[in-house]
């Protein structure tokens, strides 16, 4: 008897499930490298409307900042404290909380212009230019943050000078409310948009 030297049907066997290993590391290597991709592509996206959140949180503080110490009426200031001289140290207390708060948001801004790859697309460009409206609130309210203190103690000087104080805020924050709209509207565009940053 002599022996056939070709495959009998272990060998064939063999082969088969050498091809089937293969097989399913290509496959196992394949869904690995889709997962990797799908995970960066959803981190991608996160973050995305992470930054949006953000940017609208942020909007959003500055649009509480100045509401949360305003009187409904100045005259209320003279029923709300005893003499001019407590009248006085409030609003500087006030002015300078007014102060911290713009350069507090200020600074958030920044940090948030400073993620996008160009300074010069549309949103960042509008958000340099609320922080400059900001800047121009913050001398607002370090001038009569000094300004309460070097009054005569009556309390027409204090409601005279908050008159002054309030005019020129509302000046400022006209303007304010204008950029935060065009802020938003571009926000809201970007959240359909597929890369931006």
């Amino acid at each position: 008897m002599w022996y056939n030297g070709g495959m009998d049907i272990s060998d064939t066997i063999s082969l088969v499930l050498a091809g089937l290993t293969f097989l399913g590391i290509i496959i196992a290597l394949g869904l690995g490298i889709w997962s990797i991709r799908e995970t960066r592509n959803l981190q991608r996206i996160q973050y995305r409307e992470n930054f949006l959140d953000n940017i609208s949180d942020w909007l959003s503080d500055i649009s509480e900042g100045s509401a949360r110490y305003n009187l409904k009426n100045i005259s209320d200031t003279q029923q709300a404290f005893a003499n001019a001289e407590n009248a006085k140290l409030h609003w500087n207390i006030v002015a300078g909380n007014l102060l911290n708060e713009d350069l507090r948001l200020k600074n958030k801004g920044l940090d948030l212009v400073r993620c996008f790859k160009n300074e010069e697309d549309p949103l960042p460009k509008e958000i340099k230019i609320l922080l400059k409206i900001l800047a121009s609130l913050s001398k607002i309210h370090d001038k009569y943050r000094q300004d309460f203190l070097g009054l005569p103690d009556n309390f027409t000087n204090v409601l005279t000078l908050l008159n002054k104080q309030r005019a020129e805020e509302k000046k400022a924050e006209k303007k304010l409310t204008v950029s935060i709209k065009k802020i938003r509207n571009q926000v809201s565009k970007l959240r359909y948009a597929k890369t931006f940053l």
